[in-house]
């Protein structure tokens, strides 16, 4: 199985009910160079104020890490969650965007998302 080789991770202020979608195929790293990941191992989340929702994005959702009919998980201020695999979830044209949605009072967090290209 090919192993992980790339790393994209940010600190984002939203507004209250303020989005981001993350499109996996469409990312620009930390050194400010291109990534197209064709899959996920690990993801990991952190609020330091208000509260954020991470869901399948609503064009071409990625069902990693969650899965069924509109699932979410909540992260609140002075949490963190993560997960991390051994085998490669896929990442495609069809399945690539994850979405934070903010709290009423918005949030500021940081994501972290391991994968390949």
């Amino acid at each position: 199985a090919s192993a992980a080789n790339v790393v994209y991770a940010e600190q984002r202020t939203l507004t209250a009910a303020g989005t981001q979608t993350y499109d996996l195929q469409s990312m620009t790293d930390l050194l400010n160079q291109s990534l197209t990941m064709t899959r996920a191992f690990a993801i990991a989340i952190s609020c330091s104020s208000g509260q954020v929702t991470l869901q399948q994005g609503a064009t071409n959702p990625l069902t990693w890490p969650l899965s069924g009919t509109a699932p979410a998980l909540i992260v609140t201020s002075g949490s963190f969650f993560i997960l991390g695999q051994t085998t490669a979830q896929a990442v495609s044209g069809s399945a690539k965007t994850l979405k934070i949605t903010a709290g009423g009072s918005g949030a500021t967090y940081k994501i972290a998302i391991l994968g390949g290209q």
